[in-house]
């Protein structure tokens, strides 16, 4: 990702926002024609809301990349901008196609096995015989993992790996199990890379751990919050876990990258 003031204003004549930025300071603008079909009227007579010509949005702020970051996040509540501000400052990759007859066959063919297990297990993806299955029977968080694991490998180094409605289909625990796996594989990295993600899950900040905060629905004028980097991303971060049909029991979950345990305390 460059540095804010050596961003470039997305020509006016390409669809989709567009991106202003001068001296670090950014303008983001949403415009569309609003078109008075016969039930935009009739809402209008329903709830009394007028019609408008256009419908525009805008964001504005300053971005001062100034020091050295791995993990980067745009966090807030839906519709408060997290995605055009993510896709208009540093873009978006085309959804991958998932057509193959299991879920490795779908990995570039330039990769290696040992690289793709690596990266699969990285993120937690450790059930082996669903590799071997297509990416349409997995489970919401096998599709997670899976997803994780092709944007670490296939987004091209030099570039950011951005990922939009980061942990939005899972559950809570894969989501959190699934951010501290991501964070310790980017701060790990040789060469180091660069991580984005968009939610509107606050419960992931600290197992994400990301160097900064992007809130749009925080304030009008937008400005990256800077946070300390924990010391202690080595550690094993516990997850609490009920046992199923045991009210007096509990578990933690010791997540490592290429395994998990629990243990059970009565």
């Amino acid at each position: 990702m460059q540095a804010a003031d050596q961003l470039t204003t997305r020509p006016s004549h390409e669809p989709g926002p567009s991106f202003e930025s001068n001296a670090r300071e950014f303008r983001v603008e949403v415009e569309c024609e609003i078109v008075p079909t016969v039930r935009v009227r009739q809402l209008d007579a329903l709830f009394d809301c007028p019609i408008q010509q256009k419908a525009h949005l805008t964001w504005t702020g300053k971005l001062a990349f100034d020091r050295p970051w791995s993990i980067g996040l745009i966090l807030g509540p839906s519709g408060s901008g997290k995605s055009t501000l993510l896709k208009t400052i540093f873009g978006l990759r085309p959804e991958f196609s998932w057509s193959a007859s299991s879920v490795i066959d779908d990995f570039s063919s330039s990769l290696s096995m040992s690289e793709i297990a690596g990266a699969c297990q990285a993120v937690g993806f450790n059930t082996i015989p669903a590799w071997m299955r297509p990416y349409k029977v997995l489970s919401n968080g096998e599709q997670f993992r899976v997803t994780l694991a092709r944007h670490l490998l296939e987004t091209p180094p030099e570039s950011p790996i951005v990922l939009d409605e980061f942990t939005s289909v899972v559950d809570r625990q894969v989501a959190q199990i699934g951010s501290y796996a991501i964070q310790k594989y980017m701060r790990r990295s040789n060469p180091p890379r660069q991580f984005v993600a968009a939610s509107c899950h606050y419960d992931i900040l600290d197992w994400l751990n990301p160097d900064w905060v992007l809130e749009p629905a925080s304030h009008d004028d937008l400005r990256l919050t800077w946070r300390p980097v924990s010391s202690t991303t080595d550690q094993d971060p516990k997850v609490a876990l009920r046992a199923p049909n045991s009210p007096d029991l509990s578990a933690e979950c010791l997540t490592k990258p290429g395994k998990f345990l629990r243990r059970i305390i009565i």
